[in-house]
């Protein structure tokens, strides 16, 4: 079933931001509209009408019920297109009429197999790919035929552009080894800045996520990134992790990840100074947090919190209060080690 917009928005908007809403409102009065973000919406399609001719950006967030983009040919102003975490998107059809477009950003599109032929495209100086495991090589990219695309970590293609030629040049970041997350006056002066320095010794990038740093939603986009840019998880539970959404928002994403990696990634569980019993929420420690959160947050996005916690809970981890600081880094450090080598072998 088709989702029918229902409602019209302010004719003046220039700049608009859909989050977890379905259907969308309708885009034919949008005439001044400049900036559009669709974000977490559950929608199968997100049909482009003329009143999103004058759109200059255009972000496509974690709508991973998106199918098709119909009309995206009609946005000939656009300048910046970013799709991430589009699991059923196939194909980005009209891509290749967006005569303006400077800037294009593919992640996590897990089908999107081919894009099309990108020679008609003479203002495109930024193309980034990150996680798109079936994408095969792009036509219309003169003087980078050759070029590989690396599905695991993020490959950025620019252009220089002159009187005379464009020449393309291309490099890539590589994926972070660790991803560590932790509540921040728990733990932030102990257990890991001593893991952090243990790794960072063994030539490990690493990624900390200090729960207490975190500002605003668009830094909250940055964590998610480098979350989907990790291969080795370490939760650190503390006795307030649960305490913060973020800390919870993010396991539930590491559980998510990881099952969808075919085993291409690890979450190994630190108990910081909490029992097994309290992460699998038979006592109350974290249980009275999670009954705080139901009363901000939604129902389906709290279960989530609930299973992740008890999931990682039954991982083999490392539990702090029946070792010395010293076992627990070597074993952690090691734990990874092996890890990353055998991630490298599979790649």
């Amino acid at each position: 079933m088709r989702e029918q917009p229902c409602y019209q928005l302010p004719s003046h908007l220039s700049d608009l931001k859909l989050k977890s809403i379905s259907p969308l409102p309708h885009f034919s009065n949008l005439l001044n509209l400049r900036v559009l973000h669709v974000i977490e919406c559950p929608i199968s399609r997100l049909p482009v009408t003329l009143g999103l001719i004058h759109l200059r950006k255009l972000y496509i967030i974690r709508c991973e019920c998106l199918e098709e983009i119909p009309g995206l040919s009609l946005l000939r102003s656009l300048e910046r297109l970013e799709l991430k975490g589009l699991n059923r998107l196939v194909e980005i059809q009209g891509l290749s009429e967006l005569e303006n477009l400077q800037y294009l950003l593919l992640s996590s599109c897990d089908l999107i197999g081919q894009l099309p032929n990108l020679s008609k495209l003479g203002k495109l100086q930024h193309l980034e790919l990150e996680a798109c495991p079936n994408l095969r090589p792009i036509e219309g990219i003169e003087g980078l035929e050759s070029w590989v695309f690396c599905s695991r970590g993020r490959t950025i293609l620019e252009r220089l552009l002159n009187i005379s030629r464009s020449t393309w040049f291309s490099h890539r970041l590589p994926i972070t080894d660790v991803f560590l997350s932790f509540k921040g006056p728990d733990t932030h002066h102990s257990i890991v800045s001593y893991l952090h320095s243990r790794m960072l010794w063994k030539q490990m990038s690493v990624y900390s996520d200090n729960d207490d740093l975190r500002s605003n939603e668009e830094t909250g986009e940055k964590i998610l990134q480098a979350l989907a840019n990790s291969n080795i998880y370490i939760p650190i539970f503390s006795r307030n992790y649960a305490s913060g959404h973020w800390c919870l928002r993010i396991l539930a994403h590491m559980v998510k990840c990881t099952s969808e990696s075919k085993g291409k990634r690890r979450i190994l569980p630190v108990f910081y100074d909490v029992e097994i019993d309290d992460v699998k929420l038979k006592t109350d420690l974290y249980k009275s947090d999670l009954d705080k959160h139901q009363a901000n947050f939604n129902h389906d996005e709290t279960k989530s919190w609930k299973e992740a916690l008890i999931k990682v809970a039954a991982l083999r981890g490392f539990v702090l209060k029946n070792n010395s600081y010293e076992e627990v880094l070597q074993s952690v450090t090691e734990e990874v080690y092996k890890a990353r080598k055998l991630l490298d072998v599979d790649s």
